[in-house]
Formats: structure tokens, C-alpha cells, sequence
């Protein structure tokens, strides 16, 4: 088990903190080294592809970076906070913040964020039709656009409150169904169990039935393969029985 205490020298007065006691200013180390002045060191991961501007290479998205961490503003009650970290590659330095309006990261200044943009139609991706940016129904002979139906959309919100309707009933049926059916759980436990017992009762003597089968089969194929061996000596008996005159 790891140990939680703390060593106290002997000579220990209690009004001196433990960390300064270890020797340290703070109890996070050297990640509060630029605490004064409102920065943390903390670990961050890229969000996502960037280029460097001074060396061009391709950072990936998660790579880990010691990065100083600072509050810059705020976006309502939300705090915006600023990462800056060294590139691994060269002495550049990437300067990246939180967009909370935009729930998203933004590059600020020391690299380019390399964006990707996905055809939906070549990789089969579904699209979501919003109710409020419906695009307007084309009218095949004029090819103008077609106003919608005020009557069709009125007769469509009925059909689909006949439906609904139809389904919860449905559920009201299943659910009552459940409930008588698992009314006295104990004794539905116990037809179950009985149920599976005998299920497996059947196929205990189905197999051992099997395994009769097969070793009588076994011994007659075992006795034809002997037969040529034996057949002389069963000839042999017969004849010593015939010349004792059946006599043992």
C-alpha cells in the first residue's frame, strides 16, 4: 500500500510548511516556478494538425508540450486561457488559445492550423436536413421552386399524431404484458429453472445414448478387424468340443 505520511525531523517546530521543509517554494514544484506572474506550466496535447511557420513541419494532432498556461480574458463567466509551447523542431514558439463562444481552440500566432475538409458524398457520411434551412422542393417540369403545402403539412402532423398514438398504445400493451408476466418473480424463477433443468436432462441422455451407440459400434468394428485372428482358434474349440463329445 503507498504511504500517505509525510517525514517530520526531530528538530521539527511545526510552523514551517512541509514543502519549504523539502525544500520546495510550492507544492507543485517547478510548474509554479512563473506562478507569480499568472503562468502555470501544465502538460497540453494539440488539438489538432498544425504547420510551424518558422521550420514548416507538421506537427500531429496530440502531441504532448510543456506549455505555459495563462488567463487572458473571458468569454462571459467562461475564462479564456492561453497555451504557449516550443516546437520540438526548431525555437519557434506556438501560441494557442480557448474559443469558448465557438466551444473550439484557435492558433494565435506561431503556426497555422491545418484544416480538412470531407466531401459527405464520398465517404457516405449522413446528412441531417434542418427544419429551419429546408432547401425549397423543385418542381421537376419547370424546374422552379414549388412552395410547400400548408394542407399536406397539416394532414402529415395528423398522420404522424395517429402514429404516435398507435405506438403508445402498443407500449401500454407490452408493458402490462411484462408486468402479469413477471407479476411473482419467484415463481417465474422457478418454471425457468425448471424448464432449463430439463432441457438439460434430455441432452444428458441424448449424449450418453450417443456414447452407447458409438462404443458398440466401436467393438463390432474392433471384432471384424480381428476376425481373420481369431476365426482359427473358434474352429479349433469347435472341433476339441466334438471329439470330447461335448464333455468340458
Amino acid at each position: 500500500m503507498q504511504g500517505f505520511n509525510k517525514y517530520y525531523p526531530p528538530d521539527y517546530d511545526g510552523k514551517t510548511s512541509v514543502n519549504k521543509l523539502a525544500g520546495k517554494h510550492h507544492a507543485l514544484g517547478s510548474r509554479a516556478s512563473k506562478l507569480k506572474d499568472g503562468i502555470l506550466i501544465t502538460r497540453f496535447e494539440l488539438p489538432f494538425d498544425v504547420w510551424c511557420d518558422q521550420c514548416a513541419a507538421l506537427v500531429a494532432q496530440g502531441t504532448r508540450f510543456n506549455a505555459e498556461k495563462s488567463k487572458v480574458g473571458a468569454y462571459f463567466s467562461t475564462p479564456i486561457f492561453r497555451f504557449r509551447m516550443k516546437c520540438h523542431l526548431c525555437a519557434n514558439h506556438y501560441e494557442i488559445e480557448t474559443d469558448p463562444q465557438n466551444t473550439r481552440y484557435r492558433v494565435v500566432s506561431g503556426a497555422r492550423a491545418k484544416v480538412v475538409d470531407y466531401d459527405g458524398d464520398k465517404i457516405g457520411a449522413i446528412k441531417v436536413e434542418s427544419l429551419h434551412a429546408r432547401a425549397p422542393e423543385i418542381d421537376p417540369a419547370t424546374g422552379e421552386a414549388v412552395a410547400p403545402d400548408a394542407f399536406a403539412s397539416v394532414e402529415k402532423a395528423a398522420a404522424d399524431k395517429r402514429d404516435q398514438a398507435a405506438r403508445s398504445e402498443r407500449l401500454a400493451e407490452l408493458y402490462e404484458h411484462n408486468r402479469k408476466h413477471w407479476e411473482d418473480p419467484y415463481a417465474r424463477n422457478q418454471q425457468l429453472r425448471r424448464s432449463l433443468r430439463t432441457a438439460k436432462k434430455t441432452e444428458r441422455e441424448a449424449q450418453s445414448a450417443a456414447d452407447g451407440q458409438e462404443w458398440r459400434l466401436a467393438k463390432i468394428r474392433k471384432h471384424q478387424a480381428d476376425g481373420g485372428r481369431h476365426a482359427a482358434p473358434t474352429r479349433l474349440a469347435r472341433l476339441l468340443d466334438k471329439a470330447r463329445g461335448g464333455r468340458p
